[in-house]
């Protein structure tokens, strides 16, 4: 588990936020720069990126 504190990179942190429902589009998002986050019990996967 990683805790941020949002004061340890001078305020607020803000993030893009996609979501991908095929393995193709988590690929796509992957090679875009986007951390993945987690998977729903719905199986859709959730990713971040830095603003």
């Amino acid at each position: 588990m990683v805790i941020n504190h949002p004061e340890m990179y001078g305020g607020s942190r803000e993030f893009i936020c996609k979501d991908a429902h095929t393995r193709q589009e988590a690929m796509q998002l992957i090679e875009a720069g986007f951390d993945y986050v987690l998977t729903d019990k719905e199986g859709v996967s959730l990713f971040r990126k830095l603003k």
